[in-house]
């Protein structure tokens, strides 16, 4: 038998060292389309079932997580049937479904993401006693306590809890005009210089919420940046607004498109008109810490750095914390990405999809420079809006949705083999 048969063990051992390090292209492309149990920790979910029968016992986990994944729960156990391990796996799977299976999936040790679960399904008090639990400085703590403030009627103590989530990382907090609400956040930071940075912000029928999405990026501590709105062929008059927010802000620069054509079409029409040695993201509905940009630009001095991502918290329109997924209530924040102009070059532009596309460039990223070219930056830089009808929710692209999960797994699928057959940059220059 071949050393590396695909059935192989010492196979299997390389592909999960690949996947470990974050390489994850290469671990697809060591341990190739067989090995059930690794495409199942890449979230192949298809693949796995096109794999697997219902009476391969030795298989099973994985065709009951691929089955949970696309909303099938009545492929669950009975919860006495499942190691802790898969416990925890199966209820994240769950989550989006049916907060209240994820909760009773969940061993005892996930103590922050009983707790998430439990307020989200307004069991408050009985998610309050499991924050003394939790590590005080961990930033889920914090955010657990946050949204354990929200259920309360003290307002001195609510903005408390906000604060913290900032101060307790060395940040400063943002100001509030008026209740906590996505909109009403404002901030400030002394000016900082350094090199052009386009900021690229695609928007569609976004009137509601582009005017605080634009004043966060032109009240950026790092100046020296231009501002590209994509006027996605709104029809409720976003770039007017957008402009009046700008209040004559030369550095914002309007890119008008006739007729829509996705978030994605709109980041590469202004990529094409970018000026920056560096290029950064920011949604229509996003509020960013002053600072968020400067943080990128500094750990972009080191040369070893290619991109820099920073975590978010989404919020819901009550100023509430809201994680599609339930748990945890902070995440990496896909559209954060500050990236150097020469990678833009060299991986070229966004798949143009209705959906998922930015994790797919970050994942192209990382395939192509190494797991360590880009970085995160773990603290809560930006606080987002959870919106019906968004790609993300209420929609039939939202993960919440049936033919929206299969999409986006079938697109997952797709781009995942298209980065096993890339070639590493690290490669190609190489010395021969």
């Amino acid at each position: 038998m071949s050393l590396f048969h695909p059935r192989s063990s010492l196979r299997s051992f390389v592909a999960r060292r690949a996947l470990a390090a974050g390489r994850t292209a290469d671990a697809l492309r060591i341990g190739g389309e067989d090995d059930v149990a690794l495409l199942s920790r890449l979230d192949l979910h298809l693949s796995v079932l096109a794999r697997t029968t219902a009476d391969e016992k030795r298989r099973a986990p994985e065709r009951i997580a691929a089955r949970v994944a696309l909303g099938d729960l009545e492929a669950l156990p009975p919860v006495e049937a499942l190691s802790n391990a898969w416990r925890s796996r199966l209820a994240r799977l769950a989550a989006p479904w049916s907060c209240e299976v994820a909760v009773r999936l969940l061993p005892a040790r996930e103590v922050a993401a009983r707790a998430a679960g439990l307020m989200a399904l307004g069991e408050r008090e009985a998610a309050v006693p499991l924050l003394a639990r939790l590590t005080p400085d961990r930033l889920e703590t914090r955010a657990l306590a946050y949204m354990a403030a929200c259920g309360g009627a003290d307002a001195a103590a609510r903005g408390a809890a906000f604060a913290a989530l900032f101060e307790g990382d060395g940040l400063r907090p943002p100001e509030v005009d008026g209740p906590i609400r996505v909109a009403t956040l404002r901030g400030t930071a002394p000016a900082r210089s350094g090199p052009l940075v386009s900021v690229v912000m695609p928007a569609r029928d976004a009137a509601a919420t582009v005017a605080g999405a634009v004043r966060a990026i032109l009240d950026q501590s790092h100046r020296d940046l231009e501002l590209l709105l994509v006027d996605d062929g709104s029809r409720d008059g976003t770039a007017t607004v957008a402009m009046e927010a700008a209040a004559g802000d030369a550095r914002l620069r309007v890119i008008r498109r006739d007729e829509p054509g996705g978030p994605y079409v709109a980041r590469n029409a202004a990529l094409r008109s970018a000026r920056g040695r560096l290029v950064a993201f920011n949604d229509a509905d996003d509020w960013s810490h002053p600072d968020r940009i400067a943080v990128a630009v500094e750990r972009l001095r080191d040369d070893a750095v290619v991109a820099v991502l920073s975590d978010m918290m989404r919020m819901d329109d009550e100023g509430r914390p809201a994680a599609q997924r339930r748990f945890p209530l902070v995440r990496m924040n896909p559209s954060s990405l500050v990236v150097r102009r020469e990678a833009v070059d060299r991986a070229g532009g966004f798949d143009e999809v209705p959906t998922g596309a930015d994790s797919e460039y970050i994942a192209r990223l990382i395939t192509l420079h190494g797991p360590g070219a880009v970085v995160r930056d773990r603290r809560l830089l930006a606080i987002t809006a959870l919106r019906r009808g968004s790609l993300s929710h209420g929609s039939e692209t939202a993960i919440e949705h049936r033919e929206g999960a299969r999409r986006r797994i079938a697109y997952r699928e797709d781009w995942m083999r298209r980065h096993a057959a890339l070639t590493p940059i690290r490669e190609v220059f190489a010395p021969r």
